[in-house]
């Protein structure tokens, strides 16, 4: 998909890695599948550390029009999410304080 995004769409695109989520740790099959997608890690070039789980409040919060992490906050879900976005920002090599200035300077 990657390669045909940068061919018709953004020959400027880049793949940072791939997040699994919809993750049951209780089902074979999501370890399985966690498995198969870091196999093809040739293809990806990177998958990250952290799984989002089937919570359902990852589900509800777009209905109340608000990010998981502010809708339910003190949720497992909220921490998954935290812990993705520390996983991106080391791998841009950069931090949530850098961002917090930059969003302010706008």
């Amino acid at each position: 998909m990657g390669r045909s995004v940068r061919k018709n769409v953004n020959s400027e695109l880049q793949i940072l890695g791939a997040v699994i989520n919809l993750y049951k740790p209780q089902r074979n099959l999501s370890s399985e599948s966690r498995f198969a997608v870091e196999s093809a890690a040739d293809l990806i070039g990177y998958v990250f550390d952290t799984n989002i789980h089937d919570y359902s409040k990852i589900a509800e919060a777009p209905s109340q029009k608000l990010p998981t992490v502010i809708y339910a906050k003190n949720h497992r879900a909220a921490d998954q999410f935290w812990s993705l976005t520390d996983e991106v920002l080391d791998k841009l090599k950069t931090t949530r304080n850098k961002i917090a200035v930059v969003k302010l300077v706008k």
